[in-house]
């Protein structure tokens, strides 16, 4: 079960990548990754992920995207929104296939 949640890790990651190269699908992945990343915190208590609060960030990174899309155009926001969205899915992946391997 642990290869699994680790697993699912890996696909969150990929959901982050996903969302900026696909521009115009941006908020279905991270939704998808904000779900996964539910899951995953749900089930800490069984199981033992390394590095959780990377999922907790995602989830605050999700509301920071959707306070962005409220406001007015402002690239500097969404610019540190991209970095941020790289930096949490290569910290995943990169802790996901620690995990794994």
């Amino acid at each position: 079960m642990i290869q699994r949640i680790k697993k699912m890790q890996l696909l969150c990651a990929l959901c982050m990548i996903l969302q900026l190269v696909c521009y115009k699908w941006i908020i279905p992945f991270h939704l998808i990754a904000v779900l996964i990343s539910i899951v995953i915190i749900l089930n800490q208590r069984w199981f033992k992920v390394i590095q959780l609060q990377y999922h907790f960030y995602l989830i605050g990174l999700y509301l920071y995207r959707l306070w962005i899309m409220s406001i007015e155009v402002v690239y500097l926001m969404q610019l540190i929104y991209v970095v941020l969205c790289l930096y949490i899915a290569i910290m995943l992946i990169l802790f996901s296939f620690h995990c794994i391997l």
